[in-house]
């Protein structure tokens, strides 16, 4: 699961989204304000 920690490391959003599809994951549902 994707915390806040997560985003702050990988920087943003578009980040984290490229991320999973860099790693062939299902983008889960994010939360995230």
């Amino acid at each position: 699961m994707i915390g806040r920690d997560h985003v702050e490391r990988l920087g943003t959003i578009d980040a984290v989204l490229a991320y999973f599809e860099a790693a062939d994951f299902e983008v889960p549902p994010l939360d995230i304000e």
